[in-house]
């Protein structure tokens, strides 16, 4: 078992505080909480070594029972299966009691609780401040900082990791200092904080075993995995646009909606025209992309007017349903085809245009629904502005890929060679080998035409320093002819 660093305490076991907080309980208004304060200290008084406590070589599992009876007051029924919460001796990974739902947690999990306590102090690398902190703040009332959020990470035997927050109550512990104990006059305590990265001088004033935690910590655990998710999701966006970058992100979908197959589309809106998006790895589940489908042609009605018109996403928790009812339309074919058993459809603004159409998809029926659909509030925004941003760069980059590989274009044709740009960007994107093939449009009859010749301009600037030179030749050979005709001061100059 890994063990939590405790600094220069002695951990003591007791419930001491405890009885000293419900004797002041039984001046209550309230009966209920006077009749539990009496059934604890009717228990505590029948084991008073539970008051007196126990030492750091003292075993509390003879009064394992009666531990239980007491702390399950404190822990009520009511609430036991859904707060995440446990008792534990200070400065340890000893659980004394755990409520229902935290049981059942590490019950159905793969991960060691002892080592997850412990693992919950790595922050502070090999140096845990906490306990030095605790006697400077607790018993000389210092205003010392040293604290950082504690998370503990928990993986279910059936799905992905889990991050709890947790947060400390030390309203049943008591701090005092033994025999060896150095008193931290201010002095002092300007000296620890000059050098707090020095164990050194923290353990200097801080001898082994020089104070004693008296009492029982409880701990209460808030799961806050959606939210590091979020934040993880964030900060994926804001990377450069690559293969990794839009992986990470798929994932952080996957993690928010804690469904590990989902599947992330996207299609572009040109005009009336549904087009594939930007990436190959975000290829779409509801058109067809080697064909041709229009904002008219792509559903029913209802799903035209949701999407293209009030820009409202859509939620089919059942697809199958939804191509019965609706007998059928490109995007319910395109759905039965690639396996989509439910799916969210949600439309995506760029300047207050409707530019994509992002779809979170999934193989099982309900799996998404009207429910878990409300996660995406908190996501939107932020995929709103890296449409935003990866739009740019896609256009930046099919901009310099044509001015690269072509002469001018009229803007007429400008179309079908930014089509044959996108193919080959998408081919680099995929660390394919990519070549820019020659535009071709087959029986097209122009009306005018206009030949520009690849190395004209240089070729042109090449026959211009020609020409120059050879007239500055010329002209030097007159000024000397003229020069020895006549001898005149201005032929010098």
């Amino acid at each position: 078992m890994k063990e939590i660093s405790r600094g220069p305490f002695i951990p003591k076991l007791s419930f001491r505080l405890l009885k000293e907080r419900l004797e002041q309980q039984l001046d209550n208004d309230n009966p209920g909480i006077v009749l539990q304060a009496e059934a604890i200290l009717q228990l505590l008084d029948q084991n008073p070594k539970l008051v007196k406590g126990f030492g750091q070589e003292e075993s509390h599992h003879e009064y394992e029972a009666v531990i239980q009876r007491i702390l399950a007051y404190l822990f009520p029924s009511s609430l036991t299966t859904n707060e995440i919460k446990s008792a534990m001796i200070p400065f340890s990974n000893t659980v004394l009691y755990c409520s229902e739902r935290f049981k059942n947690i590490i019950e159905n999990s793969d991960t060691d609780i002892d080592e997850a306590f412990a693992e919950m102090y790595k922050a502070y690398d090999d140096f845990n401040f906490i306990p030095y902190a605790v006697v400077l703040n607790r018993y000389y009332n210092y205003n010392v900082d040293f604290s950082r959020p504690l998370s503990l990470k928990i993986k279910p035997r059936d799905g992905k990791e889990r991050t709890y927050r947790v947060l400390n109550n030390a309203d049943l512990i008591d701090i005092y200092p033994n025999e060896n104990a150095v008193e931290i006059t201010e002095e002092i305590l300007a000296e620890i904080l000059a050098n707090a990265e020095d164990p050194a001088v923290w353990k200097k004033y801080f001898p082994k075993d020089s104070w004693t935690v008296e009492g029982f910590g409880l701990y209460n655990l808030v799961d806050t995995t959606l939210d590091n998710q979020i934040e993880e999701f964030k900060a994926h966006l804001i990377e450069p646009n690559t293969f990794e970058s839009f992986e990470k992100i798929v994932n952080d979908i996957r993690g928010v909606f804690n469904i590990p197959d989902l599947r992330v589309g996207v299609y572009q809106l040109d005009g009336n025209s549904l087009l594939p998006g930007y990436d190959e790895q975000a290829k779409s589940m509801t058109i067809d992309e080697m064909g041709q489908t229009t904002c008219d042609t792509y559903a029913c009605d209802y799903i035209q007017e949701m999407l293209f018109d009030k820009h409202e996403q859509v939620i089919l928790s059942d697809t199958e349903s939804y191509q019965e009812r609706s007998g059928g339309n490109s995007m319910s074919s395109n759905l039965m085809a690639n396996g989509i058993k439910s799916i969210i459809l949600i439309p995506i603004k760029v300047e207050d245009e409707l530019a994509f159409v992002l779809e979170i998809g999934s193989d099982q029926k309900h799996k998404l629904n009207a429910i878990n659909a409300l996660k995406l509030n908190k996501l939107i925004p932020y995929i709103q502005s890296y449409a935003e941003r990866v739009k740019d760069e896609f256009e930046n980059q099919i901009s310099a890929i044509i001015q690269r590989e072509c002469t001018s274009i009229h803007p007429a044709v400008q179309w079908r060679f930014e089509e044959e740009a996108i193919q080959y960007f998408q081919h680099t994107q995929q660390g394919e080998p990519a070549t820019f093939h020659e535009v071709v449009f087959e029986d097209v009859v122009p009306l005018y035409g206009q030949i520009d010749i690849v190395g004209s301009s240089g070729a042109r600037n090449k026959a211009i320093q020609k020409d120059l030179l050879s007239l500055l030749d010329q002209s030097k050979t007159l000024l000397t002819d003229l020069s020895a005709d006549q001898k005149l001061p201005f032929y010098d100059q």
